[in-house]
């Protein structure tokens, strides 16, 4: 039996001790968490973080717990549903202070991470692959349509010499914007602005109130309208990624094509440039010395034109040789 020095079994044993040490966090796991961070930059103190937690508990939105993390709050989620709904609520009600990412927190103790030790970050091969959440701002999709709609009453007011105070868009029996108000002077002309507007505000609910300061004509979009507005959005959005993929696609199955391999589009280019030199003298002449002709080998021989003679390069013969093999001229 071999013996080995005593100093030897020691390190070994306490290299195996720290590597199971390093090793330990990747033991646990990890949560879905969502990650936020100021906007300026600073980092989160302990009592923001005690108010984002306020915030959650007040709108019903349960988490594990939460800790601070290179001046950002981590906070633990035990479903991605729980996640997601806090990240909504973040971004909905503290978007001028806060921003969030959606992230995993590992579930390693507060004495492991106090140490420095984390889990070991893994790869998108060994993750599965990599998983991307697109969403389509539906709500920005209508207020483009009622800003489209307030740029075109401004043009058929002023083509109709029609003075107009402004124009607004506002949120009549809904939390968003769905109208679009347009205010005229004391002055104006209610009946033919409304005239003029009749294109501009087509299929929308136009009505006409009087104000202090004049009088508005408001224009409100149905609920059908906006539905198919945001419907719209979705479906060009949908396209644009089909067209993303299929073109991704494309270009991987030309990669993959067998002519496109690197080492069979060099073969072409070497036959190619054979083919150019073949029918060139070594001075650059077009030439008609060759008839036929081949690579030199026992089994084969090579037939030349007796009216004129054969290159008298090695490299011409050599190039003048592959060309006649790709063509296919060599004889037995």
């Amino acid at each position: 039996m071999l013996e080995y020095a005593r100093w030897k079994y020691i390190l070994v044993a306490a290299v195996l001790l720290l590597a199971t040490l390093f090793a330990l966090p990747n033991v646990f796991g990890e949560d879905p968490a969502l990650q936020v961070a100021r906007k300026d930059h600073n980092p989160v103190t302990l009592e923001a973080s005690q108010t984002v937690e306020t915030f959650l508990r007040q709108r019903g939105i349960h988490f594990d717990r939460s800790y601070i993390d290179g001046g950002r709050l981590m906070v633990r989620f035990a479903n991605v549903a729980d996640q997601l709904a806090a990240r909504d609520a973040v971004n909905d009600q503290l978007k001028d202070t806060y921003i969030t990412a959606l992230s995993f927190a590992p579930r390693t103790p507060a004495a492991l991470r106090a140490l420095g030790l984390r889990p070991m970050p893994l790869g998108l091969d060994l993750r599965g692959g990599l998983y991307l959440l697109y969403q389509v701002d539906v709500n920005a999709a209508v207020s483009q349509a009622l800003e489209g709609y307030a740029q075109d009453a401004r043009r058929a007011l002023a083509a109709a010499n029609i003075p107009v105070k402004d124009v607004i868009t506002v949120a009549l029996g809904s939390d968003r914007p769905n109208a679009v108000r347009l205010l005229l002077p004391p002055e104006a002309d209610v009946n033919a602005a409304r005239n003029a507007l009749n294109q501009p505000l087509a299929g929308l609910s136009v009505s006409t109130e009087s104000l202090a300061s004049g009088s508005a004509i408001t224009g409100v979009m149905t609920p059908a309208q906006i539905r198919e507005r945001q419907d719209y959005a979705i479906q060009q959005n949908i396209t644009t990624l089909r067209n993303r993929v299929e073109r991704a696609r494309r270009v991987r199955a030309d990669r993959a094509a067998p002519g496109n391999r690197p080492h069979q589009r060099a073969a072409a280019g070497r036959a190619e440039l054979g083919r150019s030199e073949g029918h060139s003298r070594p001075g650059g002449r077009p030439s008609s010395s060759v008839s036929r002709t081949c690579r030199t080998t026992p089994s084969r021989r090579c037939s030349w034109d007796g009216r004129r003679s054969a290159p008298s390069s090695t490299a011409t013969r050599a190039s003048v040789a592959g060309a006649a093999e790709a063509r296919g001229d060599c004889h037995r």
